[in-house]
């Protein structure tokens, strides 16, 4: 029996098996309309009272009471949760239909249990929690006595019980378990913290501020701050000041980054000496070694300073550079004197006079010249070897015809003179082919022979050279009547 939510538009199937035909008894029927011959369709229900009741439903084809072919000579019907002309999905209790058309085997839908929406989502669809009055169970329902002896084993509970039980032992208060010798009063004793709350505020390396914690100045002082959820967890830091009225807490070094505002800590009361503190007593001790020899140690330290600076009589970084620097180029200047010294032993009656090595130069000079002048002289005598030209060459060299240079340039024409022939000369009628460049020449002939020499014939413009006859080249016009482009053709 499928359970159903009630209250709620559903469809359902009308029939439990595929519609047989009557004559065969095997056929599927598949098109058996909403209308079909001799269809009558009844809606038969027991409320949960007892009371039955039939009602006839007329299906339609769209809307309420819809009836569709699902597949396979199986059929569904739409039933509304109200409104319905005959039925609605509004009464809890079971329901089905029955029915019987023409050429049809009578039929019978499955069983459907219209059920609260509380007892579908929990018992069917698993999305709820079946709801119990738990004032119907009486008391003492379930008691020690009413338990068999061993009816809880370890056999019999879930795997995660003991996981859950311990964990509700951990999560147990320490307070209350602190019978002596018990387990939780060594817990304490191993080191209970003293408060716990959280970082607020704008926490640095070197402070924060508490959510809570005591009101009284220094109350944390030389205990240890133990940070137990964030980043930091696991770092630990020794209070050197705490601020009551501002719960600021102060460490003796820096944490490794600041906390966070909201991460857990935890105070934990183990009294703890800061780095300056352990320092301070040292010096302030009276023995020789731990107080006046440090403090003199100390002392002369200072006067050095950093990095050396009170050594102020020693040589600084630049000064020993100038001199690194001024020894590299004198001792390199030193090897190059050096260089050009006898070899050992370097008595100096090896060294040259100065009369012995002029004597020297002038001999070395007088052999070069003498090699220069032998060259120069094998120059000349060679027959490929071209004298300068003297005047007569060079006026020959030149085109002139006289020694007069005056005579010469007269003879040039002047820029009238070559005007007037350029203008009067017949030019050799010439034309460019069509798409080269044309000489001066060819532009002017076809310039001239366009203009005074041409015959038209339909668009086609025929240019004659100066013999009258000769076609010089043809161009082409748009149109015959009333041209407005014209293109050269050859």
């Amino acid at each position: 029996m499928t359970k159903i939510k009630v209250d709620t538009a559903i469809e359902v199937f009308v029939n439990a098996f595929p519609l047989i035909d009557d004559t065969d008894f095997k056929s599927r029927e598949t098109a058996v309309a909403y209308n079909a011959a001799g269809m009558d369709l009844v809606w038969n229900f027991q409320t949960p009272d007892g009371v039955v009741s039939q009602t006839a439903v007329t299906p339609t084809t769209a809307g309420t009471y819809d009836w569709t072919h699902v597949g396979d000579g199986m059929y569904k019907i739409e039933i509304p949760a109200s409104g319905g002309a005959s039925i609605n999905n509004d009464t809890e209790g079971v329901g089905w239909f029955t029915g019987i058309a023409t050429g049809v085997l009578p039929w019978a839908s499955p069983r459907y249990e219209m059920v609260p929406a509380n007892i579908s989502d929990s018992l069917v669809k698993g999305t709820d929690l079946l709801q119990i009055d738990v004032s119907t169970i009486q008391a003492n329902a379930i008691t020690a006595t009413s338990i068999n002896a061993d009816a809880i084993t370890a056999a019999k509970i879930a795997s995660d019980v003991s996981l859950e039980i311990a964990d509700a032992v951990w999560d147990e208060s320490i307070a209350a378990h602190q019978s002596v010798n018990s387990t939780g009063r060594a817990v304490t004793l191993a080191g209970t913290p003293l408060a716990e709350t959280t970082a607020a505020g704008t926490p640095t390396t070197t402070s924060i501020e508490l959510t809570s914690g005591s009101a009284v100045d220094d109350f944390y002082n030389d205990l240890m701050l133990l940070p137990v959820s964030g980043a930091l967890a696991g770092q630990s830091r020794i209070i050197t000041d705490y601020v009551g009225s501002t719960k600021t807490l102060t460490f003796d070094e820096p944490f490794t980054s600041a906390l966070s505002a909201g991460d857990a800590v935890a105070i934990i009361p183990r009294h703890m000496h800061t780095r300056n503190q352990i320092r301070d007593s040292i010096l302030a001790d009276s023995t020789p070694f731990n107080g006046a020899s440090i403090a003199a140690i100390l002392i002369d330290t200072a006067e050095i300073g950093a990095a050396g600076a009170g050594l102020t009589a020693l040589a600084t970084q630049t000064s020993v550079n100038t001199i690194d620097d001024f020894l590299d180029t004198e001792i390199a200047a030193i090897k190059a004197k050096t260089d050009n010294l006898p070899a050992a032993p370097a008595a100096t009656g090896d060294i040259p006079s100065a009369a012995a090595n002029a004597t020297a130069v002038r001999s070395e000079l007088t052999t070069e010249l003498g090699r220069i002048d032998v060259a120069t002289s094998t120059r000349l005598s060679t027959a490929g070897y071209t004298a300068p030209l003297d005047a007569a060459g060079t006026r020959s060299a030149l085109g002139l015809a006289s020694a007069n240079l005056d005579t010469q340039l007269g003879d040039i024409p002047t820029a009238a003179e070559n005007a007037t022939a350029a203008l009067t000369t017949a030019m050799t009628e010439s034309y460019a082919a069509d798409g080269v460049t044309p000489t001066l020449a060819q532009a002017i002939f076809l310039v001239q022979q366009s203009l005074t020499d041409f015959s038209i014939s339909g668009t086609t413009i025929t240019v004659k050279k100066i013999d009258g006859s000769t076609t010089a080249a043809t161009l082409t016009i748009n149109d015959n009547t009333t041209p407005t482009s014209v293109t050269r053709a050859t």
